[in-house]
């Protein structure tokens, strides 16, 4: 059985449930802890009751965490977020058999198929890390050699002493800056293929997929199978996406400086819009707050009129990329158009 755990408040909700039922699709048998970062997202997936779903309360885990809970002052509510990964991946390890692996999951990962390949790879192995393999056209490739979207650890000493390191690491900083060779909750593990005895990294490029990284590759569906150069297409993180209204996705490619992108949109982005989309109308009737929270809203008034030129310029920008780019994915009657 493969054991999973991630998080996610109300205003990612939506894509926690997107990456569960991607999970439903391509693993025979799972079960996937989340940390239910607020109280309304604990009583939702409560009440859902939904199999191979264990929701744990953001209550229950500071009290059986309170250095990490303690953080939370001094942080924006995503660099406490950020702060609580590993924590959570120790508590969650401690439901997992001796020896048995558990793989954290970023929420707005969507899984094409399944990852039995990649966890077959750490047979030998106690951690797993996925590569970001940036292209050389994207400018955030200073955050780290590896991403955090998808991390695997055994349940042994190794994996459990490289955590607790981890954890306090991000206890003493974790914020969503570059500063002294440090980037939020990530740099921290650019050294352990190195120093981290029992370290594999995946090279699998199906499983390290991401806008950050598509420019160059062939990305189509062949025989109802997502492929990337002809492999198989394990997962995909869909990073920084935002939706900008009921009916238009913006994808944030542009902005990631990713070509060629129709394919992609195609073959990854509408698949994911229409399952998120379906989901959304699903929860409406809960008048839940999910505006997302990396998209803080922007108020115009009392602003000096450099400043208003400069956010009215950025917001033209953002409109072109979308529009003649190919950013932007919209949806009509539950059908899915753009790329």
């Amino acid at each position: 059985m493969y054991e999973f755990c991630t998080y996610f408040d109300q205003r990612y909700l939506p894509r926690g449930l997107a990456l569960y039922a991607s999970l439903l699709r391509n693993c025979a048998s799972f079960r996937l802890r989340v940390l239910c970062l607020d109280a309304v997202t604990h009583e939702v997936l409560t009440d859902m009751a939904l199999p191979s779903l264990d929701p744990i309360s953001i209550d229950d885990f500071e009290r059986a965490n309170p250095d990490v809970a303690a953080a939370r002052q001094e942080r924006s509510l995503l660099e406490y977020y950020f702060t609580c990964t590993p924590a959570l991946i120790l508590h969650a390890l401690d439901g997992v058999q001796n020896g048995e692996l558990l793989t954290y999951l970023d929420a707005d990962l969507w899984l094409f198929a399944d990852p039995a390949p990649l966890l077959d790879e750490l047979r030998d192995s106690s951690i797993g890390l996925v590569p970001h393999f940036h292209s050389p056209l994207n400018l955030r490739n200073s955050r780290g050699r590896y991403n955090i979207g998808w991390i695997t650890f055994r349940n042994d000493e190794r994996a459990r002493d490289a955590l607790t390191s981890w954890r306090q690491q991000c206890i003493d900083w974790c914020y969503a800056k570059l500063e002294d060779g440090k980037y939020a909750d990530q740099k921290y593990l650019d050294d352990w293929p190195e120093t981290r005895p029992g370290t594999k990294v995946l090279e699998n490029a199906g499983a390290g997929l991401a806008p950050w990284n598509i420019t160059g590759h062939v990305i189509a569906v062949v025989d109802g199978r997502t492929t990337i150069d002809g492999d198989d297409v394990f997962f995909f993180h869909f990073s920084q996406m935002r939706r900008v209204n009921a009916m238009i996705y913006d994808t944030m490619l542009p902005a990631f400086r990713a070509r060629e992108t129709g394919a992609a949109v195609e073959a990854l982005y509408k698949p994911y819009v229409r399952e998120l989309d379906a989901i959304y109308r699903q929860l409406a009737p809960l008048r839940l707050d999910l505006a997302p929270l990396v998209v803080p809203r922007r108020r115009f008034a009392g602003l000096p009129l450099g400043a208003y030129l400069q956010a009215l310029a950025r917001g033209v920008h953002r409109l072109y990329r979308g529009v003649f780019r190919g950013g932007f994915v919209y949806v009509w009657r539950g059908r899915v158009y753009g790329g």
